[in-house]
């Protein structure tokens, strides 16, 4: 993959995640926030190492590459 494919993949990662927490404050409520979604992703010890196990994955396959 080059940089410059890989750079406009993260720029519309970053711009969907912008999205997402732009929509949330604006509906007021009726979507979650980002704060919201990480505290039910991490709320028992299982999910929380699920959530830690799912991002060293990501991690290799995308950063370690």
């Amino acid at each position: 993959m080059s940089r410059d494919l890989a750079l406009e993949i993260w720029c519309a990662v970053a711009l969907g995640l912008v999205s997402c927490v732009v929509l949330a404050r604006v509906t007021g409520g009726r979507y979650a926030t980002l704060r919201r979604v990480l505290h039910l992703l991490t709320a028992t010890r299982p999910r929380t190492a699920a959530a830690f196990l799912g991002w060293m994955w990501v991690g290799w396959h995308l950063f370690a590459r």
